[in-house]
């Protein structure tokens, strides 16, 4: 009944608007506390790539999932102008920093965000589960000469973030993870949890993709004293934790999430920031919010800005874009590309005419893109009128357990906007 009461008292008092009116919308001053968070930067060296190859164009391309590779540097550089015009006070990057660990990429990473420290931006990082111990994994992309290259080892990545959280955290799991709290110049606390479990890698032989949380005794411990102590906190890992998509299952998901939601649903902690995915999306559950980052690189190249005080909370994600020599704006090349290839989405499509299934094949990819953009939402009305979802929905084995019709169920939601009040 205690709990009950306390669940009630928690939805009460902590009102969620999406998408508000400015006349509703929560006033913030420069006093206040300001995040700025970005996800799966996969910075990857130019010293691992040949000048003279567009590596996002076809057939040159070494990923398979739309991501840019010939724009990262640029990405990044343009990112790092947004943060320090939007003057946060903390700049966030929830895992895989890196293409797949490279030293050299975490060392000019590194050394990048200086610029950040140098007006007046504390940057606080986290590792994925492509930064760490990725042995053969780390490589150059350079043809005819293609090498493993050194990856960073467990114990260095505090070290090459030393002044990105590690050395000014307040408090860290000095026993099974990376993790550590990080206060904010207003007393709140940020949780960074290290939910990889690379250090596992050399061990097992294989990459560990899947997230786990290892010391809940330390995060239980650090809760309580927050609770106890009446302060706010933030929580912060690369895996998620939630469900946002029954296709994401396993290797997205932190495995041991009730744990923490018990933990979470014990000491009123309601908002926790993820990546992983490289889908923009916001899951809520009982009054606890997952905000799940895109990733820089993917369609969309999102991030976020956080924002609080003592009246509530305001969450709001926006684009990186800009022009290109050619003239273009960098978003077409992103949608583009994200694009391209999306035949995987419909290969069991019960469709003969080539005509009638370009039509649909250019609609799954289209309603892909948008919904790592998490931006389905917005144009779902229209989507469900079009001939090609007509098509897909009548020729596609199973559509209703099928990931193209749990795009457009899970992401018909509000991905951008989060508001909420604190009761009065």
């Amino acid at each position: 009944m205690k709990k009950i009461f306390k669940l009630l008292f928690i939805a009460l008092v902590s009102m969620p608007l999406y998408g508000c009116n400015d006349k509703d919308s929560l006033k913030f001053s420069k006093d206040d506390t300001k995040l700025f968070i970005v996800s799966d930067t996969h910075y990857l060296s130019s010293t691992l790539l040949d000048s003279n190859i567009d590596y996002d164009e076809e057939g040159k391309q070494i990923t398979k999932d739309g991501r840019t590779v010939q724009y990262i540097n640029t990405l990044i550089d343009k990112l790092f102008d947004k943060v320090i015009s939007e003057k946060p006070d903390y700049f966030i990057i929830t895992g895989d920093l890196t293409f797949n660990g490279e030293k050299v990429s975490h060392l000019e990473l590194a050394n990048k965000m200086k610029i950040l420290l140098d007006n007046g931006i504390q940057p606080l990082v986290i590792p994925g589960n492509h930064d760490m111990c990725m042995s053969k994994s780390a490589r150059d992309y350079i043809p005819g000469s293609s090498k493993v290259v050194s990856d960073i080892k467990y114990d260095e990545f505090p070290t090459i973030y030393a002044d990105y959280g590690y050395s000014g955290a307040i408090r860290k799991d000095q026993e099974q993870s990376h993790s550590y709290i990080y206060q904010t110049k207003n007393n709140e606390w940020l949780f960074m949890l290290d939910t990889s479990l690379s250090k596992y890698n050399y061990e097992e032989g294989f990459n560990q993709t899947s997230g786990y949380f290892e010391n809940i005794e330390w995060l239980e411990s650090n809760l309580k004293y927050a609770y106890e102590n009446n302060i706010k906190c933030y929580m912060f890992s690369h895996h998620n934790l939630f469900l946002h998509n029954p296709k994401f299952t396993y290797y997205y998901q932190i495995r041991n999430y009730e744990q923490i939601l018990e933990l979470y649903n014990k000491y009123n902690v309601n908002i926790h920031f993820s990546g992983h995915m490289h889908i923009q999306d916001i899951k809520e559950e009982n009054g606890i919010y997952d905000i799940c980052t895109g990733s820089l690189l993917d369609y969309g190249n999102r991030y976020g800005i956080f924002q609080t005080n003592e009246n509530g909370m305001k969450y709001e994600s926006k684009t990186i874009d800009f022009k290109m020599e050619n003239g273009e704006m960098y978003s077409k090349h992103s949608y583009d590309l994200f694009t391209r290839d999306s035949t995987k989405l419909t290969n069991k499509l019960n469709i003969e005419d080539e005509n009638q299934k370009k039509i649909a094949i250019d609609f799954a990819s289209k309603i892909n893109a948008y919904y790592f953009d998490g931006s389905i939402k917005n144009q779902y009305q229209k989507l469900i009128k079009e001939k090609g979802y007509t098509l897909i929905k009548d020729n596609l084995a199973d559509f209703e357990n099928s990931y193209i019709n749990t795009m457009l169920v899970e992401g018909n939601r509000e991905c951008h906007k989060l508001i909420i009040k604190n009761g009065k």
